[in-house]
């Protein structure tokens, strides 16, 4: 499993359901151990939401959860999406 980040931006604004919905997707990749983490930034700016980090196998599954989530598939959101090299002694990296 590769590590992906989408970055999210708003193309309309949320509603309490719409949220509900979204944690409910996340819970779900957590069950399924692809959730590594997801939040809104604190400092957002103009149509800026968060971050969303997972696992998936490809670019394409990546795109698939993606679009699943229901932010995205609803239409409150859209996204830039990044395969990210985590920075552990696994891939490399030896701090020291």
């Amino acid at each position: 499993m590769k590590n992906y980040i989408a970055l999210t931006f708003a193309k309309q604004e949320t509603t309490d359901e719409i949220v509900k919905e979204h944690v409910g997707y996340l819970r779900e990749l957590a069950a399924n151990k692809q959730f590594i983490l997801a939040g809104p930034y604190v400092d957002a700016k103009d149509d800026e939401v968060g971050v969303f980090m997972f696992k998936a196998a490809d670019k394409a599954a990546a795109e698939a959860v993606l679009t699943n989530d229901p932010f995205i598939a609803k239409g409150f959101q859209r996204y830039e999406l990044r395969e990210l090299k985590i920075a552990t002694e696994e891939s490399g990296f030896k701090p020291e």
